[in-house]
């Protein structure tokens, strides 16, 4: 097993990033929820970490895990951001998570599904841990440690095994805690130190929290395991982890946590998130491109952006209404009940194919805009398309449109046409795609 050093990096506050101004770093119930996204100074934060993380990247070949990028959020202060204030984290609202989670797929899809992941794992903790599981994910997250959540697996999968301990006579001591099996599409790889796996245990699914490199765990790769079409950055490689010993304190939560809803399915809004921060640099270099070549006032170029601007846009107010009716549910679990749950996980459903059906568009209108020449280096576009094509590919998107289809016949009744979505204008994103650079969350590239 590579043996792999945790820097320990003292964190800068949030506001120190891009402005002088202070306040981010107050807990989330001391502003009014979606307030920091919309303040001035967060938004020029976000610009200047994606531009700070884009030069971090510069140079680096497609296929270079992202440490110095990581490393450089470890530094901004968010490092912690999937840990609510009560637990350590910076005390980002909702929103604004979400708009940062896009500032950082601006700069790179796969920095930001490592990143995403990162939030997932802590979010998790934070939502099923005890409070000394939790102080060791804050203090974990003040050394630097990169967290993930790996869920994917084959028919190999992981098992949480009660095994006598061959040290201790029979019958004298408890059984120990042991793993057997192997995840796919571990995104990070080795480089994950705190990686958080749902196994299969004697009560159910159980997340198991491993601290690799600490006595009794065991990690090995797969060789030859990640040969993707792109996001090859994120080292999302086979792992077995057999033999790996836990303490009991390591198991976060019951069985049966990991798929509670709504936030086993909600977190898919993280990764729209991201994806669409990857679109919005695609169409930015995109319409670079065309004014390099003097092609940006063909009729026939900018019929072809329109729909793709109207699609993006529409993917923004559905990821808002998403974020909307989450801390809804969060604020008041006893006066919508199901119904209000419901609601959530369809708008989640709409979410997730406005997006993909936005970025599929976009990829379509770039290729065709570029052509073959655009295609080849030192142009950024083979691998913006590559990383964009194959973050998309989430589990069972036909799944999520029966769905969403079957919502709509069975509930439209012309209320909400005549309502609308109910979302002030006021509190609508920014798609920030005209900038020159705008279920749990992806647990992995599959692993809805």
């Amino acid at each position: 097993m590579r043996d792999m050093t945790v820097r320990d990096v003292p964190p800068t506050r949030p506001a120190e990033l891009g402005s002088s101004q202070s306040g981010l770093g107050q807990s989330e119930a001391s502003q009014p929820e979606g307030s920091q996204s919309r303040s001035p100074a967060f938004q020029s934060q976000c610009r200047d970490l994606s531009a700070r993380l884009t030069e971090s990247l510069a140079g680096q070949s497609e296929h270079t895990f992202p440490q110095a990028a990581l490393d450089l959020l470890r530094r901004s202060g968010f490092w912690g951001v999937g840990l609510t204030a009560q637990h350590g984290g910076p005390g980002l609202d909702a929103r604004a998570l979400l708009e940062l989670l896009r500032a950082v797929g601006r700069a790179s899809l796969p920095l930001g599904r490592l990143f995403e992941g990162h939030v997932n794992a802590l979010a998790l903790v934070s939502a099923y841990g005890n409070v000394q599981q939790t102080r060791q994910a804050a203090h974990d997250v003040k050394t630097g440690h990169l967290y993930g959540v790996w869920n994917t697996e084959g028919q190999d999968g992981v098992r949480l095994l009660h095994l006598p301990d061959p040290l201790q006579p029979q019958g004298t001591a408890p059984a120990r805690l042991t793993l057997q099996g192997a995840k796919t599409f571990a995104s990070g790889g080795l480089h994950v130190t705190r990686p958080l796996l749902p196994v299969e245990g004697p009560g159910g699914r159980q997340l198991a929290l491993l601290r690799t490199g600490d006595p009794g765990s065991v990690v090995r790769e797969q060789d030859g395991s990640w040969q993707p079409l792109g996001m090859a950055a994120t080292h999302s490689v086979k792992l077995d982890f057999s033999g790996s010993v836990l303490q009991p304190g390591d198991l976060i939560g019951a069985p049966g946590d990991y798929y509670r809803q709504p936030m086993f399915s909600a977190g898919a809004l993280r990764f729209c998130a991201v994806q669409l921060g990857g679109a919005d640099t695609l169409l930015a270099e995109t319409a670079r491109y065309l004014h390099a070549l003097g092609r940006s006032g063909d009729e026939v170029q900018q019929l072809r952006f329109a729909p793709v601007w109207q699609g993006l846009q529409a993917a923004s107010l559905a990821l808002a209404e998403g974020e909307r009716l989450e801390r809804a549910y969060a604020a008041d679990q006893t006066t919508g009940g199901q119904a209000m749950q419901e609601r959530l996980l369809v708008q989640v459903d709409a979410v997730r194919l406005a997006t993909e059906d936005a970025c599929l568009a976009l990829l379509e209108a770039c290729e065709r805009a570029v052509g073959a020449r655009g295609l080849l280096e030192p142009w950024p576009f083979s691998r913006l398309i590559r990383d964009l094509r194959m973050y998309l590919r989430q589990p069972a998107p036909d799944a999520a449109r029966l769905r969403l289809g079957r919502w709509v016949l069975e509930h439209s009744n012309g209320s909400e046409a005549e309502h609308g979505t109910g979302l002030p204008e006021s509190e609508l994103f920014e798609s920030g795609a005209a900038s020159d650079t705008h279920n749990h969350g992806s647990q992995d590239l599959e692993s809805r």
